[in-house]
């Protein structure tokens, strides 16, 4: 926690009490060099508001210039708090080229900008249940730091197979991420479950 931050964030008015509060957030998480990198959803939980309005709160810090924004791929952004900048909070500065998760989704889009590897797609295209692609995504990137790519999507392969066989409901199949991140594909290495119409080789597209 910087206190030099939070005391300087506590005389500051700030039009938005929302906006105000998160930016009192990102102090208290502040390091030595004022740098602060909480997600945004761990912010709407703490603020107790929706992923989009702390976006919009964020935005807003960066246009009154109390914050500057640093936009980073896997992970949360960089936020870090100036301190001693004297700005006038009810004149707005240019709205900055900030965007949203959304706005860089699309832009990526239409840039042709992937950030999932063929590895990754094999795994998502076998496991049994499509959802949180983006948290999965970040469990996958630890899992197979000390697991084979391939051999974690066969794992997907014989646990969609054995969802299959017993007939489970979607809402009882875990969530990918869940499912890594709990190191549920461990328990099947080793299994010998029979795989109809399904290979590495002719996941469904």
């Amino acid at each position: 926690m910087s206190i030099q931050a939070l005391s300087w964030c506590l005389k500051k008015e700030i039009p938005n009490p929302t906006a105000k509060l998160v930016l009192m957030i990102l102090c208290n998480y502040a390091n030595e060099h004022n740098a602060s990198y909480p997600s945004e959803k761990h912010l709407a939980k703490l603020v107790g508001v929706s992923d989009r309005s702390i976006r919009r709160c964020i935005t807003q810090l960066s246009d009154l210039g109390l914050l500057k924004i640093e936009q980073r791929i896997g992970t949360s952004n960089l936020y870090t708090i100036l301190i001693g900048v004297d700005v006038d909070v009810h004149t707005p500065r240019t709205p900055t080229s900030y965007n949203t998760k959304e706005d860089t989704k699309v832009n990526n889009t239409k840039k042709g900008v992937d950030k999932y590897d063929q590895d990754f797609k094999d795994f998502w295209d076998a496991y049994p249940r499509k959802i949180n692609k983006h948290n999965a995504h970040q469990k996958w990137i630890i899992a197979v730091k000390d697991f084979p790519t391939k051999k974690l999507t066969v794992c997907a392969i014989r646990f969609s197979n054995e969802i299959k066989n017993q007939r489970t409901e979607e809402k009882f199949v875990p969530h990918p991420s869940t499912w890594l991140n709990q190191k549920r594909f461990l328990d099947y290495e080793n299994k010998n479950i029979e795989i109809k119409k399904q290979s590495l080789n002719n996941l469904a597209g």
